[in-house]
């Protein structure tokens, strides 16, 4: 087990005792006042002794560890998988206790901050220095707890542990003077009306794109002629900026819906949907395309030379043999560019598409850092379950295509 990434999380956790747990702020824009573990009395002494405690328990780990490789170096794999397992135990105790125990200390922090009248109405409480430090460490953690087990099992543990302590604490009521929840209340119908729309403008973009990049994709493997100018094309366009590609569209469409005013009754003008569905759709086709093809060209000859042999013509041999072989890494390509249109979405609301980029830029706009976060959190919640459904969309793939 490499020490840098666990040392990285031990000094970044350090700190969590001595900066803000939380921070008060009267209203919105207010920069607001820390409050620090240590003011809660006995509570605040509980998490310096559990991260102490766990501390130790990984540094024990680790040196045990070195020496067993020391040791064992002339022993069997048996040995060394044991070695591995006894490290893995102080490191996952230690991470789960990076994920649960700040968020803990977060509530008793709101809760007497409450009590003594430092919440209510537009007063509100963020997350301290300290909690940001410390969820880096937990990353930190997980991620070395991750690669040494190999496994994406370990993510998930993370994920479902994160969304159960959130869910409780949210349901409890715990974080009604959360900033995230405030500002919230106030904007739940946009919110959820945001929602909608980043969904289906992301959708729609990898949709369209596939439909295109896929055969497009096919046609340059079957042509050699054209396939530098199919690819040339699709990676011009993911180099142009994202502000760049939206403003060349707004000036040729608008000038299409003011020349035909049955087209502007479809909602196609210079800002908007359309504009921005033309964008993502064209950003999504360079990894679809690129895909397709490297699938295509790296089925195996002896598996086409065996087509033949058993008589397929060419257009049987595409469709029965090559492309269900391609399919996976066709799915990745697709995969990626779902990932990209996530992120990509949220620039569209410059031109009035919506999404949560209006949030974002809403609170850039006003200096209200809460409300970016709450257009920011659901971005990077949508951008894991997407990857989280393709990964298991891969695992079925892969699993049919073997049998």
């Amino acid at each position: 087990m490499e020490t840098l990434p666990v040392l990285i999380s031990l000094l970044l956790a350090s700190a969590f005792p001595m900066a803000g747990v939380i921070t008060i702020k009267p209203n919105r824009v207010s920069p607001g006042e820390a409050r620090y573990l240590l003011e809660l009395g006995y509570a605040g002494w509980v998490a310096p002794a559990l991260f102490l405690l766990v501390a130790l328990a990984v540094i024990a780990g680790m040196v045990t560890g070195s020496r067993g490789r020391t040791s064992g170096a002339h022993l069997g794999g048996e040995h060394n998988a044991t070695q591995l397992r006894r490290r893995r135990v102080p490191l996952l105790l230690w991470a789960i206790t990076l994920t649960v125990l700040p968020w803990i200390m977060v509530t008793l922090a709101a809760g007497r901050a409450a009590a003594l009248g430092e919440l209510g109405g537009i007063a509100r409480f963020t997350p301290g220095a300290g909690t940001v430090l410390t969820m880096l460490a937990a990353v930190a953690a997980w991620h070395e707890l991750n690669r040494t087990a190999r496994s994406h099992r370990i993510v998930g543990v993370l994920l479902v542990t994160v969304v159960i302590v959130v869910a409780i604490l949210l349901v409890s009521g715990a974080w009604d003077s959360l900033a995230y929840v405030v500002e919230y209340r106030v904007r739940a119908e946009r919110f959820w009306r945001e929602a909608r729309r980043h969904w289906m403008l992301a959708g729609t973009a990898v949709a369209v794109a596939s439909g295109i990049g896929v055969p497009a994709g096919m046609v340059a493997f079957r042509y050699p002629r054209i396939r530098q100018s199919i690819l040339g094309i699709t990676s011009t366009i993911q180099t142009v900026p994202s502000l760049a590609m939206f403003g060349l569209l707004i000036a040729p469409l608008a000038a299409l819906s003011r020349a035909m005013p049955q087209l502007r009754a479809l909602g196609i003008a210079g800002v908007g949907t359309t504009p921005a569905l033309i964008a993502l759709t064209l950003y999504a086709l360079l990894p679809v395309v690129r895909n397709t093809l490297t699938a295509l060209a790296f089925v195996p000859l002896d598996v086409r030379e065996s087509g033949r042999a058993m008589g397929m013509q060419r257009r049987q041999q595409f469709w029965i043999v090559e492309v269900p072989l391609a399919l996976p890494i066709v799915l990745r390509g697709v995969h990626t560019a779902a990932v990209q249109a996530v992120g990509n979405t949220t620039v569209a609301a410059l031109i009035g598409a919506g999404g949560f980029g209006w949030f974002i830029f809403q609170g850039l706009g006003q200096a209200a850092d809460d409300l970016v976060v709450l257009g920011v959190i659901p971005i990077v919640a949508m951008a894991v379950i997407v990857d989280r459904f393709f990964l298991v969309l891969h695992k079925t793939v892969d699993w049919r295509t073997r049998t």
